[in-house]
């Protein structure tokens, strides 16, 4: 019996060490394109993430076998994400398209950019969207240097870079001929005189520019959104949410120009109250929002003449406006949507009955002093309108 023991014991530890040779020979021995690499994982991912009972070790047997695995994967991404140090790793990612810095705070913050600029964007030159949100070491001069590098790029958000002014944006529209959109909120845009600005904007032929966010620039000035405007003369979406020293005197001057807009957002902007020097059409505005303003009866006459296609109005805490004003929105603008008169205490009256003459209303933030008859309420259901 003992024999027998000691002679299984020995086949199996034979047997062991020719399945490790095997192994060892394989690993060291074996070669598969990249490409059969990227198509073994894919259908790894897609095979684990339809696993219903939880197992997920197929990836670390995978990265066993194959030295290759890392670099498959590095290439496969594309999008990055910086928390810490980099450790000079951006030469492993050649496909990347979005790079997220919004989160990094530790480290030599210049070191990084350099890396950024002159090892990541060398070998991924096609990086169409970034994120630098609430990168305070930013200034004018980065953004300068960077943006030669972007000549792919879409989309950026800047947003609370508190260094940042017009400079930073004329540079961006100036070198990614491909941009889109911007997001520079809480910047200090305005805060910089540029000498001789409107001749060299003047130069930028047929920007590509659709959206750009510029709320809570408290430094923004009538005389700073005019000096942009030739670099806009294409936009779709335009938000001045809380820009206060924003007043008629620009905002009607620019909108001349941009006969491409469908979102405007002025909340908040509490120099804007007439906007009756719009004796002019928006034809494509689509979305208005004139919460916390001035405006009352008058302007909503002239943004009914002007804005016919107008599909969602925020009059919320608007205290000068009342029923005539509502009259006026509601029989010219005919495709209307919804509208919010939250707390617009001067609404009153019949308003019900001039809200349900309008076919296309499909919601409805009434005033909170209104209370609608059941009956109305009906009726509004009937309409198809949801009424808040």
């Amino acid at each position: 019996m003992a024999m027998a023991m000691a002679m299984a014991a020995s086949s199996s530890s034979s047997s062991i060490q020719v399945r490790s040779k095997k192994v060892a020979m394989l690993s060291t021995n074996v070669y598969l394109p990249d490409e059969c690499w990227e198509c073994i994982f894919k259908f790894l991912i897609n095979h684990d993430a339809d696993d219903t009972r939880g197992r997920y070790f197929h990836l670390k047997s995978l990265s066993i076998v194959s030295n290759q695995l890392l670099s498959v994967t590095n290439r496969l991404r594309s999008s990055l994400t910086i928390y810490y140090p980099t450790c000079q790793f951006f030469d492993r990612f050649s496909n990347i398209s979005s790079l997220n810095l919004s989160s990094y705070y530790v480290g030599d913050l210049d070191d990084l950019l350099v890396q950024i600029s002159f090892s990541l964007l060398s070998k991924c030159p096609c990086i169409q969207h970034l994120n630098l949100q609430r990168a305070y070491f930013l200034n004018n001069q980065h953004v300068a240097e960077l943006s030669l590098f972007l000549g792919d790029l879409m989309s950026i958000d800047l947003s609370e870079c508190k260094s940042l002014t017009e400079s930073a944006l004329f540079a961006l529209v100036s070198n990614c001929p491909s941009l889109i959109e911007i997001k520079m909120e809480w910047t200090s845009i305005g805060k910089e005189i540029v000498r001789n600005s409107n001749s060299s904007m003047d130069c930028i032929v047929n920007s590509q520019l659709k959206s750009l966010y510029l709320a809570h620039c408290q430094e923004l000035t009538d005389e700073t959104i005019i000096r942009l405007s030739p670099i806009l003369s294409n936009l779709q979406l335009l938000d001045l949410n809380s820009c206060r020293l924003i007043s008629d005197e620009s905002i009607c001057q620019v909108l001349r120009r941009f006969c491409n807009i469908r979102h405007l957002n002025l909340a908040n902007c509490s120099r804007v109250n007439l906007l009756v020097g719009m004796n002019f059409e928006l034809l494509k505005l689509e979305v208005l929002n004139l919460s916390y303003t001035a405006v009352h009866d008058e302007a909503l006459y002239a943004i009914s003449k002007g804005c016919r296609g107008l599909l969602h109005l925020n009059l919320k805490n608007c205290h000068y406006v009342t029923c005539k004003g509502v009259k006026y929105v509601v029989e010219n603008c005919t495709q209307l949507r919804e509208i919010n008169l939250q707390n617009c205490d001067k609404v009153h009256g019949n308003v019900s009955s001039m809200l349900l003459s309008s076919s296309s209303l499909r919601k409805i933030i009434a005033p909170p002093h209104i209370h609608f008859t059941r009956k109305t309420m009906k009726l509004f259901s009937h309409h198809g309108c949801r009424v808040c």
